[in-house]
Formats: C-alpha cells, sequence, structure tokens
C-alpha cells in the first residue's frame, strides 16, 4: 500500500484508493482489528465497483482525479500514479461477481483469499454475520487482544467467540 494513501483527508476516498491498490496485489489474509473495517472494505467494493473496475482496465486510480487534488501534495500524487498497475483479470471477476450476485463479493474478487484475522469478541458477532454476505464462509481468527501498543496473543484455532 502506498504511504500517501493514508495520507488522503477524505475518509471514503481513502478507503477506496486503499481497495484499488489491494486490488492489483495477490492478497491471502485480511485483517484489521475491528470486523466493521472488513464490512466497510466489501461495501467500498460494492458502492465502487464499476469506477474500480475501469481503474483496473486501464492502470487508472478508480477515482477522478481531480478528486487527489485537494487531498495530497503533487509529489504524493505521482507516487501514487507511479505504483499502480493494469490488473484487467481483476476487473473482470469484479464485474463476473456483480453480475451474478448483485454486488461484486470479495471472496470472487480476491480468489486467493484463504482466511479473515479481526476481533471476535464482545458485540462482533453483528459484523461477523455480515461478512459472510462478501467473504463467504472463510475460517477467522481472532485478532486476540489488540490495544495501541501492539497485539498481543496468540489465538490457536478459527473456533469460538463466534
Amino acid at each position: 500500500m502506498p504511504t500517501a494513501v493514508f495520507g488522503v483527508r477524505d475518509f471514503a476516498l481513502r478507503y477506496r484508493l486503499a481497495l484499488r491498490f489491494a486490488l492489483q496485489e495477490r492478497i491471502t489474509v485480511a485483517s484489521a482489528i475491528n470486523p466493521s473495517t472488513l464490512h466497510l472494505n466489501a461495501t467500498t467494493l460494492a458502492d465502487a465497483a464499476e469506477a474500480l473496475a475501469r481503474g483496473l482496465d486501464d492502470g487508472g486510480c478508480g477515482v477522478d482525479d481531480g478528486a487527489l487534488d485537494g487531498s495530497l501534495a503533487d509529489g504524493a500524487r505521482q507516487g501514487l500514479r507511479a505504483r499502480r498497475r493494469a490488473a484487467p483479470d481483476v476487473a473482470r471477476r469484479l464485474r463476473e461477481s456483480a453480475d451474478r450476485h448483485g454486488a461484486p463479493r470479495m471472496i470472487d474478487v480476491f480468489p486467493e483469499l484463504q482466511g479473515l484475522v479481526t476481533w471476535k469478541g464482545g458485540a462482533s458477532s453483528w459484523w461477523l454475520e455480515r461478512l459472510r454476505t462478501s467473504y463467504g464462509d472463510l475460517p477467522i481468527l481472532d485478532y486476540g487482544y489488540a490495544a495501541s501498543e501492539g497485539c498481543f496473543g496468540a489465538p490457536l484455532s478459527t473456533d469460538g467467540a463466534d
């Protein structure tokens, strides 16, 4: 992920760019401390599907470059342009998944995705149920204890807490 993405001030645009760059990579595990973040990635994929597909077709950003004008310095915008690659095979998977399911699913767009790592305790079960719509029945490993200082713990199985 280009670090310049994290400097984008607009929250929705930041997530869309993060997803755009993830789409051009081989992703095998998706990890987020809170499962709502994984859900946000799935809804971003669904909401911006065609724009992302066009960006993947031609190596574009998947957003109007003008949208970045107020968010990034020129050097950062140039850095993002240099890092993006065309991925027409991913664009095809994205469109096929949207045609089949009404909205693209993460499991279809990232076919090598083997599992998720996220918090499974407390009220997270509400989010975990919603993840299945886009991520399918992938195994979910609990993060263990996570705090601003770091992540601690060693979950040994995907069983429990959900």
